[in-house]
């Protein structure tokens, strides 16, 4: 079963007074009539007895013995999985009677091919006691053989395995685009770890394997694989953030001047005359606006315009607005393998500007700015961008005045100043809403009802904008602590 082998031999001669074995490995012969011998290698040994009678008669006899040790190892489908993998192993050893198999804190099994599950992320060691129909009694101890962790995992979205799913992860779309893998077992598009095999393919410098591209799994890369960015947009297994790269490609937002209340479409230019964009591939980005002046949901960018672009023929792009904190996301990249180099717009963008955001002055500035910056080539070569804030200017539209178009006797408020609760009468006409201003002009706070919480609010003096279906009132208050 092991080496060193030993063997017990017996003469089976009677009468015999002489005996004399020759074990055929080359070692000292025995006359023991009964000798247990040691073999340290396997082969095909040809064992002969020499006897001796006391007439003086002798006699041999031959039998030829096979040393050898069985042939004894396991393995598994795979080593690397992610938390809950399911795991098969087998033995490729012959005639085996009874197996033990030890997974540590995964289990034990009897089967001989078990299926395990691996709920935890760890090191497992993995160990076999088998017993074979010769009687052998033989165990093998794999240390650290299984290893459970997320990084292994495809994460449906999470393309770049950056632990983050956001507009960055679609530039990986376009560097594989149309490329051919495994399926991957069991594949859905739930934000969870999900083991598959490699892929042969990877980025070119990032080396990341072309499994987590393929986001919902079906073998091959194409638009389809951008759903699961979009279901899983925002979602994280580790804190991860990207940085945008400061060099010599102009990437920013022309200015303009324009009323509230009006939709705007902006150019958005990338490169130059002097500063051409070169090589280029896939641009993700973020912009920071002020939702306090743009209508929710209103955001977009159109890359239709756009010297990098061609949608739907050689290019997917995708967007994502968080109004509450005043972003947006947004990626483009080519899926035909070929660099482009231009310079100028690439697409517009447009938003909705809120009304009546401009009270005691004409114009106010609304600045955009473009964040984390990532510009890549076919090659996934990073190109450095240079960005600036767009300042624009937002006129006010005529439609509000300082002064009342409502009766003064319409409308009263009490009490002011005031601390906390601010409330609204209305007479002959029925309210709708309240607009808080401070003395710049700046909205700060919107109320549908007829009593206002304003102890959020810096102490100071505000102007207030009444609403009714008949026409609107100001009145001036003070907030005090």
């Amino acid at each position: 079963c092991e080496l060193p082998y030993q063997v017990q031999f017996q003469a089976d001669a009677i009468n015999a007074n002489d005996y004399l074995w020759d074990f055929g490995d080359g070692s000292p012969m025995s006359s023991d009539p009964s000798p247990l011998h040691t073999y340290v290698n396997e082969g095909t040994y040809l064992v002969t007895l020499t006897v001796t009678y006391p007439s003086g008669c002798m006699a041999d006899a031959s039998l030829p013995l096979v040393v050898s040790v069985p042939n004894f190892s396991f393995s598994s489908n795979i080593q690397n999985g992610c938390p809950g993998a399911m795991i098969t192993f087998e033995t490729p050893t012959p005639d085996i009677i009874s197996y033990s198999w030890d997974f540590g804190a995964a289990g034990a099994s009897t089967d001989a091919s078990p299926t395990i599950a691996f709920p935890d992320p760890g090191l497992y060691n993995v160990s076999l006691e088998i017993l074979t129909t010769e009687g052998c009694l033989l165990d093998e101890n794999y240390m650290n053989y299984i290893m459970i962790d997320s990084s292994h995992c495809v994460w449906p979205g999470d393309t770049d395995t950056s632990a983050l799913v956001d507009h960055n992860d679609l530039l990986n779309i376009g560097l594989a685009y149309g490329s051919n893998g495994f399926v991957r077992p069991n594949a859905s598009l739930s934000w969870e770890g999900q083991s598959a095999p490699d892929w042969a393919g990877t980025t070119p410098v990032s080396n990341i394997n072309y499994k987590h591209i393929d986001c919902n799994g079906d073998g091959i890369i194409n638009a389809d694989d951008t759903t699961a960015i979009v279901l899983n947009w925002g979602e994280s297994y580790d804190k991860s953030a990207g940085a945008g790269k400061v060099g010599d490609i102009p990437f920013y937002i022309e200015a303009d001047t324009f009323q509230e209340g009006t939709t705007v479409a902006l150019p958005l230019i990338l490169g130059d005359a002097v500063d051409p964009a070169t090589d280029v591939y896939g641009l993700a980005f973020t912009i920071s606006f002020p939702p306090e002046y743009i209508n929710e949901n209103s955001f977009s960018i159109n890359f239709v315009q756009s010297w990098l672009s061609t949608l739907p023929d050689n290019t997917i792009a995708i967007q994502k607005e968080n109004y509450s904190s005043g972003k947006f996301y947004a990626a483009v990249t080519k899926i035909d393998g070929q660099n482009v180099t231009g310079m100028g717009q690439v697409g517009e963008v447009v938003f909705t500007i809120q009304d009546d955001i401009i009270i005691r002055s004409n114009t106010l500035d609304l600045t955009l700015m473009i964040e984390d910056v990532r510009l890549i080539s076919k090659e996934e070569i990073a190109q450095p961008v240079f960005t600036k804030p767009t300042v624009n200017v937002v006129e006010n539209a005529g439609t509000t005045s300082v002064e009342n178009n409502l009766p003064e006797d319409w409308v009263a408020i009490f009490p002011n100043p005031t601390k906390e609760i601010l409330n609204i009468n209305v007479a002959n006409a029925l309210f709708e809403e309240a607009i808080l201003y401070n003395t710049i002009g700046e909205k700060v706070l919107v109320a549908t009802e007829q009593q206002i919480n304003v102890a959020t609010l810096s102490a100071g003096v505000y102007f207030i904008k009444i609403n009714t279906n008949k026409g609107f009132a100001m009145k001036r208050i003070q907030v005090v602590k």
